[in-house]
């Protein structure tokens, strides 16, 4: 899942991408009656960018990633069969681009991303990849990768062999390089899936944990929404 706040108050947009390749868009509104401290989540309207083949087996989506450019916002989203699509907000196709390896995590605002086995970059005028190997990469496959909120440059991930790597990425479009800093034993059985896991399993049961406790209206809030989002 993908979600950021839109140019319009109080409204956020979520792209979510599903496993038969297929992606949606929702824009939410946030609202507080009588100047509640409680807010009251609304989802305003959901839209199909992409529908996934029922006849054909289309890859899952892997990663969803945005990168504006002045007041324009682009939205990636990659594939297990190492495809990206580039849509605009409303829907439409930019264009696509085919790398040989699948990306598992983009760098926010770089257009740069990781893969199982090195990293890449996308040019967004050409829509064409550009690919190189990690320095210091031992052989193991990465699992998946999350980048520094911070520290942008660096990225962290497990490996298939249960390993955690350290990965710095540097350089831009052209001029990209990727360095392996550390990596490290973990007693760990592999990655786990948290973020969709989690969101999937607040909408079935309609439970949502807030700093000020569980209440019955926030719970039938997030279950009217989870409902309409996941027809």
């Amino acid at each position: 899942m993908l979600s950021y706040h839109s140019f319009r108050y109080n409204e956020s947009i979520l792209f979510t991408g599903h496993a038969d390749g297929s992606i949606a868009s929702h824009r939410l509104w946030e609202s507080a009656a009588n100047g509640e401290d409680l807010l009251t989540l609304t989802l305003a309207s959901s839209r199909s960018f992409a529908r996934g083949s029922r006849d054909l087996e289309s890859p899952p989506v892997l990663s969803l990633e945005v990168h504006q450019v002045g007041r324009i916002r682009y939205v990636l989203v990659a594939d297990g069969g190492g495809r990206i699509r580039v849509f605009t907000e409303n829907g439409t196709l930019y264009g696509t681009a085919i790398a040989s390896s699948c990306p598992l995590a983009f760098m926010r605002q770089r257009l740069l991303f990781l893969t199982a086995s090195g990293a890449g970059s996308l040019d967004l005028r050409s829509m064409s990849v550009k690919e190189i190997e990690c320095d210091g990469w031992n052989g193991s496959l990465a699992k998946s990768f999350s980048f520094d909120g911070s520290e942008r440059s660096n990225a962290y991930g497990v490996t298939n062999t249960g390993d955690l790597i350290h990965v710095v990425l540097l350089g831009d479009v052209t001029n990209l390089k990727c360095r392996v800093r550390t990596i490290r034993k973990a007693e760990i059985d592999g990655p786990k899936t948290m973020g969709v896991s989690r969101f999937a399993g607040d909408c079935t049961s309609g439970h949502r944990q807030s700093h000020t406790g569980t209440t019955l209206e926030q719970k039938s809030n997030l279950t009217n929404l989870c409902s309409q989002i996941m027809l």
